[in-house]
């Protein structure tokens, strides 16, 4: 079966010289895939820019400029079974790839446009996961906030679309949140979501999900300080034991909650959690391969036979 996958930065997508810690990033969980999927009937091939050095493993197309990359991106689609990218939400980039697959005759290895959609607004997942009887962390609009401020600090801003640490803002009080936001425009407002600050550790699952299927993979600890003011993401620590607050029955009853909740989802899935002693909060559902899944395979499990197993006989 001829696959093709592909990662958003490393693929010439996002031109030839994107982010440098973006890149590194997205390589390294393009290159655990791979590694994961070399012993198996699927014969890989990846869009690479030719910026970069080449992969074990797969065959490669080489990307030489960013105007190359839709007419190679669809020659590449109508030779691949089967598709599999690995892109930020931000500004809708994962969805409107998978939208393009999913208009192609390969077959689209991820979650539903719809799902993907609704996973990328922050504010309209929320309200998916309240309604589902999920608890999670609801938030205002930036504009709507400093109309009427529906809670008090300390709070978090952040891109209603972001992914990741990616633009996410710590304020200790209303005051020097209202001045950040201030110099925002009318535009920016509407796409900037403030939440509530709350303490707890970083957390997240790696759940794969299928039409028949719905599994946790591990659950990891996440590494997140506050720096000047703002969030960065340093690293994650894959399958750490599950405290007793949290046990791997509460992370599978969430997973199915997630499952039931937005309909589409299918195949890697990063789950962000926020626990505490009282409660464990979801906070965010990336729709797609997280740097978590790159130690999965450590674990003993195989990104690769979840795939053949998914897959339709």
């Amino acid at each position: 079966m001829q696959i093709l996958i592909l990662e958003y930065f490393t693929s010439g997508a996002a031109g030839l010289n994107p982010d440098p810690a973006l890149t590194a990033e997205g390589d390294a969980m393009l290159q655990a895939l791979i590694m994961d999927l070399q012993n198996t009937p699927f014969n890989l091939t990846t869009l690479r820019a030719q910026s970069l050095l080449p992969l074990a493993g797969a065959a490669h197309q080489w990307v030489g400029d960013l105007t190359e990359f839709p007419a190679l991106l669809a020659a590449q689609l109508e030779q691949a079974e089967a598709t599999l990218i690995i892109a930020p939400e931000t500004n809708h980039i994962l969805y409107d790839m998978a939208r393009i697959v999913t208009d192609s005759t390969s077959q689209w290895l991820g979650c539903t446009p719809e799902a993907i959609f609704i996973c990328t607004d922050k504010m309209l997942c929320a309200e998916h996961l309240e309604r589902a009887g999920i608890t999670t962390i609801t938030g205002q609009l930036a504009i709507d906030w400093l109309a009427q401020p529906a809670f008090s600090g300390p709070f978090i801003c952040k891109p209603r679309d972001g992914a990741g640490c990616v633009e996410t803002y710590f304020f200790n009080d209303a005051k020097a949140l209202q001045t950040h936001l201030e110099q925002s425009s009318h535009q920016d407002l509407t796409q900037q979501l403030v939440q509530p600050y709350l303490t707890g550790q970083s957390l997240s699952l790696c759940l794969f999900i299928s039409d028949s299927t719905c599994q946790v993979l591990s659950l990891n600890r996440q590494q997140i300080e506050k720096q000047a003011g703002q969030l960065h993401f340093h690293h994650v620590e894959t399958g750490i034991d599950y405290p007793s607050s949290f046990s791997q029955q509460d992370a599978q009853q969430l997973a199915k909650q997630l499952h039931r909740a937005i309909p589409g989802l299918w195949g890697f899935i990063g789950v962000d959690l926020l626990h505490s002693a009282e409660r464990t909060y979801l906070i965010e559902v990336n729709p797609r391969l997280t740097t978590a899944f790159n130690h999965v395979p450590k674990l003993g499990i195989s990104s690769s036979q979840l795939l053949l197993e998914a897959l339709p006989s």
